[in-house]
């Protein structure tokens, strides 16, 4: 998925340069094939099987499915797939790979069975990551789903940094798994949650630069297309205070 808004982004970025040949390529001849493909091979009707095979892992639950997803929608492009399938596909991830893991409070597992069991097939699919989960986290921010992207961010926050999880602290690290064992100290993940932050408060410049859908060569205004979810994000900003015993200046 991750290609495909590559592809999309590429065809934006040529088309604003005029060159409307590479435009078309990456549009026509390799996006608008490749999409129906992926759809139709991964698509099983609430999510994206995790590949296209029969081994006991093809259907895992994987929690960063819609990182294509989110490239392009914090870059303002037009969406991938429709919006019911993404905000299913999201729902599936929020309600197995968070909340089924000690009911939301470390995460989200990068792998999960349709069992309610996590994806033990390899080191990577048993693991949290910090970086997937702030991932997760900012995709559902642009899918609506407020309540969704900060329970499933809280679980890093627990057990990375609060007394009631795992008690790391800082030292922020690539990831974890159920028991608590760690790797990578003093790793660059957890920097994604800036992603957050991008989506919560975009550049002026993102808000008033047109979008271009490359599908059908409509053009419409990227704070149309946002408006409603960016108004539902800011009442959560309004209804934050401050903490009076914190050590940062607010001028709230």
């Amino acid at each position: 998925m991750p290609v495909a808004g590559c592809l999309q982004a590429a065809a934006a970025m040529a088309h604003r340069l005029g060159d409307m040949a590479f435009a078309d390529k990456c549009n026509k001849s390799k996006f608008q094939k490749a999409k129906p493909v992926f759809e139709s091979k991964l698509w099983n009707g609430s999510y994206f099987n995790y590949d296209s095979g029969s081994s006991s892992n093809s259907k895992s639950i994987q929690a960063i499915q819609l990182a294509g997803q989110w490239y392009t929608a914090s870059s303002c492009l037009p969406p991938l797939f429709d919006e019911g399938k993404i905000r299913s596909s999201l729902q599936k991830v929020f309600e197995f790979n968070v909340m089924k893991v000690r009911g939301g409070r470390m995460g989200a597992v990068n792998g999960m069975s349709t069992n309610g069991k996590v994806d033990e097939s390899c080191m990577q699919s048993r693991e949290i990551w910090t970086r997937v989960t702030y991932g997760v986290a900012a995709t559902m921010l642009l899918s609506g789903k407020e309540h969704q992207a900060f329970t499933t961010a809280e679980g890093i926050f627990i057990s990375g940094w609060s007394e009631e999880g795992f008690v790391y602290w800082f030292q922020t690290l690539e990831g974890w798994t159920m028991d608590g064992h760690y790797r990578s100290l003093i790793y660059m993940r957890p920097l994604a949650i800036w992603a957050m932050q991008w989506t919560l408060s975009p550049p002026k410049a993102i808000l008033e630069a047109l979008k271009i859908n490359m599908m059908d060569r409509i053009y419409t205004n990227p704070f149309d297309a946002r408006n409603q979810n960016e108004s539902r994000v800011k009442k959560i900003i309004t209804k934050s205070s401050c903490f009076s015993s914190s050590v940062f200046h607010c001028e709230c």
